[in-house]
């Protein structure tokens, strides 16, 4: 499945476009609980991913996934080639040529469990230092070689690994290669790189400790593990981190980094054979030192039951409920990933139905290690107080279902889901690769190749067994997080009660281990060839609506959407959050499919359901194979045509916007971020907050919802989009039949909202406060957007101010980061909407690197402004972004949302020629003249998020 998320504006970006910020603001993609480990294929979408009910037998749905080589992976013997080399280097390459793009994935067996306390976080510490230099290349000119070309190049560690990768067009490919291999072997670890990476590590660990997203958890592992390194936080202390010497380091490197413990995963456009042998001469002075890192498993039997609290770091209350699992190798895993998605991740998931109406939001997640795991539940009481009385809700919920267990009905729908997952996911080049790495490094390719046949014999038993054998008291720890101390402590009686409720303790074992290791060679015989390049076109429905059609014939999995012409810059004053309301409300029912109806459908087309607003434009979208094409457009066409927005669904969907508007306000970034945005445009409808504020979704009423989408849903304006084989979804001889009809919406439509004149001038500072240990500053312009002046042109200052934007980026990350040290992360960036946009310069920083801070962005402002770019620069920033935006098109979806953004912006759902020869065009003087208009007195905005009253940092 695709990982997607939302940034911004609340627009859905893949994880390619994430990684596209994370590999310039030095984001570890993969770092400590950022993505969920080790779960190889998860049904959980994103936050717009719906779950549904798809009532089937264990029999039919064997019958239908396991004949399809996209599920079982019959294709397997002629993609997948594992050759090892005579140095005991592994290289796998799974051969794909469906998009002309490469993933070099390198694996090593070295994580953070082979630490001791005087050595805590330093396989961290050595994954940044893998960008620092080696004898033939500068610090981070490894980094540089792949920006410059419009790659994504990244890394991340983990308890049981550590692992950096590379994704390029494919005529990049020794270049993605070579980067990482020169790295492998030729690292100069010099004393000033790693006192200054020391500073960046540890405001890392502070923007940690600062999360409410992550804090939890990793709180949570120290409870579970309390005399294990699962239970040390991966990424260290600050404490930990300043004894790191260079010598240290490089015995780290000699002993750890050596070609027994490697392996290369490539994915992607390139020939197994040719593949293989560029490795080979890549590595063939690298010696086998024999040395291998001691696995150190958890070993067998529960931790005992525990409580902690954490007071007055957050403004929510939130308990975390947490049990130890088995890990990756582990038989149980598959009926533990069932359960999971039975429990928590499925959209009509059991908990939610089972604890009570206090409980304002259940998350949670199973997630594994090589040799263990954690099942964590957090729930937030609905109105601030009671947590031990919610805690005891959930712990009932689990007992009530360790007795009852699951359906055969609902076993067949979690394993469908899961199934369909596996189809999604694997699409990628970068997310086979991390498959198949992950798989490979834990001992056996078996754990990625057989995943499907291992999740069809979960029976509703197996599910029932393992929420018995692990739910238990002994086993179970509780964190309550609250705002401050002695608040939301309500309710000891009702989880005293729960408690004994829980099924009895008994036996366990953890060291089951279902593969043992085995990564034996094997040779593909060869992947299909790519397919026919995509045609376009346009053509006008029957009911005036426009609809593209984007063919790829030969493509195995399409998307389509319905995009509107509104917004959250078209909500009403005072009921801001109105249109994503709106929108979330369309899976709760219409006149032809009621709320589970739609559910069992998402879920037979795959699930991969989304909807977004964002400020000039809204979207409903999905995903889905081919042969379940026509079915998907009849499915969008129904929940858009006569909604029922049903009222009593209305206060469920309503409370859901509130935990995200919570969830927000709790967040450094999205705090300054939005505040910038809203600042920037003061006044006009781009101010706007995508889910509005609690008082603005209070004053929504049923009525308006409905009153909202009858202008919404007016043909005028909407745009059908379709990317896919076109002929095997049946509308390529008679797309307008084929289509037909699909809004009915009598209201009179939206104009632009970005129309609407824009306040002149602005300037000022604001300033907000969070208990934080660090600072956020924002600093930047309002500019114009995708159109010029609301003209029907493309702006001619949009490729100067794309060049700009990618500039800061670049610039300020070397500079500010890994020159200086100053701060975690350092970011540029363009967001252009309609009719205006922001140029923005964020940075996350320690409060007493202010000054040198803010020296720091006013020198990059002053330069770029009073002096051209060098040619070789621009050079450069111009094929980071040509050759970003080929790669950030690789699927079905990524291309739906890009052409539904242009086309909905003005741009137009054919804009990508256009916009590639308007950034080769840009000069340096154009640049410049767009950084001094957006730079101008008078044109400047200044958000700093202090980090006020401090934590203290996590020791140990």
């Amino acid at each position: 499945m695709r990982k997607t998320a939302v940034l911004g504006d609340g627009m859905i970006f893949s994880r390619k476009e994430m990684h596209c910020a994370e590999h310039l603001t030095g984001i570890c993609a993969d770092s400590q609980n950022l993505q969920a480990r080790g779960v190889l294929f998860r049904a959980r979408a994103a936050k717009f991913i719906s779950a549904a009910l798809f009532v089937l037998t264990l029999a039919v749905i064997y019958t239908a996934f396991a004949l399809h080589p996209a599920y079982a992976l019959e294709d397997a013997d002629s993609r997948l080639t594992i050759k090892q080399l005579q140095n005991g280097l592994t290289a796998v390459v799974w051969e794909d040529h469906a998009n002309p793009i490469v993933t070099v994935d390198v694996w090593m067996k070295v994580g953070s469990i082979v630490e001791n306390d005087q050595t805590w976080g330093i396989a961290h510490y050595f994954e940044h230092m893998f960008y620092r230099g080696t004898e033939k290349r500068g610090p981070r000119q490894n980094r540089d070689e792949i920006i410059d070309v419009g790659g994504m190049t990244s890394a991340g560690t983990w308890y049981d690994y550590t692992h950096f990768y590379n994704i390029v067009a494919s005529e990049h490919f020794d270049l993605a290669l070579d980067t990482l291999t020169d790295s492998l072997q030729n690292l100069t670890l010099l004393e000033k790189n790693i006192f200054t990476e020391r500073s960046v590590i540890t405001e890392e660990i502070k923007q940690r400790l600062d999360d409410p997203s992550i804090y939890p958890g990793e709180e949570m592992l120290a409870l579970l593990f309390p005399r294990h390194r699962y239970g040390k936080r991966v990424i260290g202390t600050i404490s930990s981190i300043s004894n790191f010497s260079r010598q240290g380091l490089l015995e780290y490197y000699a002993r750890y980094y050596a070609p027994q413990n490697t392996t290369v995963v490539i994915s992607g456009d390139v020939k197994p054979a040719d593949a293989i042998e560029l490795v080979r001469r890549k590595v063939a002075g690298w010696k086998n030192t024999g040395g291998k890192p001691k696995w150190n498993p958890p070993g067998n039997g529960f931790s005992g039951y525990s409580t902690a609290e954490d007071s007055g770091k957050f403004a929510s209350a939130q308990a975390c409920i947490g049990f130890r699992m088995p890990g990756f190798r582990h038989p149980d895993r598959y009926a533990l990933e069932v359960a999971e998605h039975l429990l928590i991740s499925g959209r009509n998931a059991d908990l939610k139905k089972l604890v009570s109406t206090d409980v304002s939001g259940i998350r949670g997640s199973y997630d594994h290690f090589r040799d263990a795991g954690t099942f964590v539940i957090y729930a937030s009481p609905m109105n601030g107080d009671g947590l031990s009385k919610i805690a005891g809700s959930v712990i009932s919920a689990i007992a009530e279902y360790a007795k009852t267990g699951p359906s055969n009905g609902d076993v067949a729908n979690a394993i469908s889901e899961l199934l369909h997952a596996i189809r999604f996911y694997q699409s990628g080049t970068s997310e086979r690769a991390r498959l198949l790495g992950e798989a490979v490094t834990y001992g056996n390719p078996d754990y990625y190749l057989n995943y499907a046949e291992n999740i069809l014999k979960v029976t509703p038993d197996d599910v029932r067994r393992v929420v018995n054998t692990y739910f238990v008291k002994d086993n179970l720890s509780i964190i309550f997080m609250r705002p401050q101390p002695g608040v939301a402590s309500g309710g000891k009686d009702a989880l005293d009660n729960a408690l004994a409720e829980l099924p009895p303790s008994g036996d366990v074992d953890f060291d089951s281990v279902l593969y043992r290791d085995n990564v034996a060679e094997r040779s593909g015989t060869g992947a299909p060839p790519a397919p026919e390049l995509s045609k376009s076109r346009a053509l006008t429905l029957n009911d005036g609506m426009k609809a593209i059609i984007v063919d790829q014939p030969g493509a195995d999995i399409c998307s389509m959407g319905i995009f509107f012409p509104a917004g959250c810059a078209n909500d009403p004053k005072g009921k801001e959050g109105l249109t994503q309301l709106t929108l979330s409300l369309l899976e709760y029912g219409s006149a032809v499919l009621p709320r589970e109806s739609v559910w069992r459908t998402i879920a037979e087309l795959g699930n991969q359901y989304g909807c977004g607003a964002d400020r000039d434009y809204s979207q409903v979208f999905l995903t889905t194979t081919v042969d379940m094409a026509p079915r998907g457009l009849e499915f969008l066409k129904d929940i858009v045509r006569r909604p029922t927005f049903d009222s009593g669904f209305f206060e469920e969907a309503r409370t859901n916007q509130f935990g995200r508007i919570s969830g927000a306000a709790e967040d450094i970034v999205t705090v300054g971020l939005e505040s910038f945005k809203q600042a920037a445009f003061n006044g006009h409808p781009y101010s706007q907050p995508v889910f509005g504020t609690p008082e603005s979704l209070q004053a929504i009423t049923p009525r308006d919802v409905g009153a909202h989408w009858e202008r919404m849903s007016n043909p005028d304006g909407a745009v059908l989009i379709f990317v896919g084989d076109a002929a095997k979804a049946g509308i390529s001889s008679d797309p307008e039949r084929a289509i037909g009809r699909i809004l009915f919406g009598t209201g009179t439509p939206f104009e632009s909202a970005g129309e609407e004149a824009v306040t002149s001038g602005l300037t000022g500072s604001f300033q907000v406060n969070l208990p934080r240990q660090q600072n956020f500053l924002v600093i930047g312009a309002r500019t114009s957007g995708v159109l010029y002046n609301g003209a029907d042109d493309v702006s001619g200052e949009y490729g100067p101010l794309m060049v700009l934007g990618s500039l800061l980026s670049i610039r300020s990350f070397r500079e500010i980061v890994y020159e200086k040290g100053l701060a975690y992360r350092s970011v540029g960036s363009f967001l252009p909407w309609r009719s205006g946009g922001v140029m923005m310069f964020y940075l996350g920083y320690s409060p007493d690197q202010e000054s040198a801070v803010f020296a720091a962005v006013s020198d990059q402002i002053s330069r770029v402004c009073s002096t051209p770019l060098q040619n070789e620069e621009l050079r450069g920033v111009k094929g980071f972004i040509t050759g970003y935006q080929a790669i950030s098109l690789e699927s079905a979806q990524d291309k739906l949302l890009r052409y539904g953004q242009w086309e909905m912006t003005g741009a137009g759902f054919d804009f990508y020629a256009e916009f590639t020869r308007r950034i080769n065009e840009v000069t340096p003087e154009q640049v410049q003249a767009a950084a001094q208009n957006c730079f101008s007195e008078g044109n400047m905005l200044q958000i700093v998020v202090k980090g006020s009253s401090p934590s203290t940092p996590h020791e140990e």
